[in-house]
């Protein structure tokens, strides 16, 4: 019975360590997917990826929050059967973006900023590598609200590396790269 005991308690320690890689973190709290992360970010906080991300579906940042996504030499990406069709995030709040390390990176249709209605949101990019792959358009910042890129690079295969809507603003420091196409 003891020794049956000690196995059951030696299994049960062993299942508590065994579960899936972290890929975000909070100050001292980390999570297991991105939009955990971002569903737990509170005002003026740095989610700070923890591993390469590749996502099934787009990532939302929703309206009334202001935090910072720090690639940290980490990249995110889509699945690739739909690598050219899905934004990997889509901006409704306040949210920078950057690269604490410098090879971080996103590959995906792009980065969705707003909302077609125009809302309010504004998305200021720091630094990272952001890489739009839709064969049939998107965008590495897709802008319908306030983008400021002051740094970062930004390129498309099949898109453009930036597109700004009718009525949204993009302001775009000198030392911002950009190529594969501006609208």
């Amino acid at each position: 019975m003891r020794k049956l005991t000690m196995l059951l308690f030696s299994l049960l320690a062993f299942v508590g360590v065994v579960r899936a890689e972290n890929v975000a973190k909070i100050g001292d709290v980390e999570y297991e997917t991105l939009q955990e992360a971002v569903n737990a970010v509170q005002e003026g906080e740095t989610i700070t990826l923890l591993a390469d991300v590749e996502l099934a579906e787009m990532v939302t940042f929703p309206a009334g929050k202001t935090a910072t996504l720090d690639l940290n030499g980490k990249s995110i990406s889509m699945e690739e059967s739909i690598i050219s069709t899905a934004y990997a995030l889509q901006n409704l709040g306040n949210l920078t973006l950057k690269d604490g390390v410098g090879t971080g990176s996103i590959s995906a249709r792009g980065i969705y900023n707003g909302a077609e209605d125009k809302t309010s949101a504004e998305m200021t990019v720091l630094s990272g590598t952001y890489n739009a792959k839709g064969t049939d358009g998107g965008a590495a910042i897709f802008n319908y609200a306030k983008a400021v890129l002051t740094g970062g690079t930004f390129t498309s295969v099949g898109g453009y590396s930036l597109n700004n809507r009718q009525g949204a603003s993009m302001e775009i420091a000198q030392d911002v790269k950009a190529t594969g196409g501006i609208y």
